[in-house]
């Protein structure tokens, strides 16, 4: 019994190591070294290629993304099934502005390895904001937020590409959802707890996984952590305050004044020098039209 429980904390307490390091880089995407792939024990071709890899996620560090490619390269033609290299692969041609390359890269990736398809839905959905096609941008980000653990930053791409289109509802929507997701500590937790689910193939770590997120209250496990860590970052965070400012834009354009003006209050409450926020609220407060 006691040899189960002190495996459960440990499963757990690496969650919950986890969800506070979440705070730290949260909205940063990348498959450098992701946790889903980056242990491999069989020994030789895997870790020949494991090798290239690695090398190509050192250049990636450095943003030589031409030194990169080849080493992801060889990664898969030693390994094919270096799903980590794939998609660094995309994310190396992206950066070298080879566009079509990348889409094609993260188009394979979602075939090969669809249980980490939102990490390809995300690229894809860049890659084409990037080039200028909001249609396909926008898709890629709905899909995104729908399967994603943590659809706060795909949320926050549909709701500014939905103010780029003028579409105000589904902007205030999109902003509104992404609150709401990166201001609820259990939120995030659960979040925690799907990523891992979607990672292992552990089965007595899928067990205990599934259990925990078929909890209708989780807020007891959450008792037991110091939740001052997540108030502060919620209190500092820039990007929250930004989406609670883009969030007051769309409220304008709908003529929803008074939910601007409240929006607007709560972005320089996070970040008291936000001179955008702050004039447009003068603006609002004077009758005047935001910028």
């Amino acid at each position: 019994m006691s040899t189960r429980i002190d495996k459960e904390d440990k499963i757990l307490g690496f969650i919950i190591f986890g969800f506070w390091g979440l705070l730290i880089c949260f909205g940063i995407i990348s498959l450098i070294n992701p946790r889903w792939l980056s242990k491999i024990s069989e020994p030789g071709r895997i870790s020949e290629s494991n090798d290239y890899k690695n090398m190509g996620d050192i250049a990636m560090r450095g943003k030589k993304y031409s030194e990169a490619i080849p080493n992801y390269l060889m990664a898969l033609k030693v390994n094919p099934e270096s799903y980590s290299a794939l998609g660094n692969l995309g994310i190396a041609y992206s950066k070298m502005g080879k566009e079509d390359k990348a889409i094609a890269t993260f188009e394979y990736l979602i075939k090969k390895i669809p249980e980490q398809k939102n990490v390809a839905y995300i690229n894809l959905a860049m890659l084409f904001e990037k080039k200028n096609n909001f249609e396909k941008a926008l898709y890629y980000y709905k899909l995104a937020s729908e399967i994603d653990p943590f659809p706060i930053f795909a949320f926050n791409r549909l709701g500014v590409l939905y103010l780029k289109t003028q579409n105000w509802e589904k902007a205030a929507e999109a902003f509104q959802n992404s609150i709401k997701d990166e201001t609820n500590m259990e939120y995030i937790y659960k979040g925690m707890l799907k990523k891992e689910l979607q990672n292992t193939k552990d089965s007595d770590k899928i067990k205990l996984l599934s259990s925990y997120l078929e909890k209708e209250n989780i807020k007891k496990d959450l008792k037991k952590y110091d939740k001052s860590v997540f108030t502060e970052y919620t209190q500092h965070n820039k990007n929250l305050a930004k989406s609670y400012r883009n969030l007051a834009y769309a409220y304008k354009q709908l003529g929803n004044y008074e939910e601007a003006a409240k929006n607007l209050k709560k972005a320089l409450r996070i970040w008291p020098s936000f001179s955008k926020a702050r004039k447009e609220l003068k603006a609002l407060e004077t009758t005047d039209i935001f910028d």
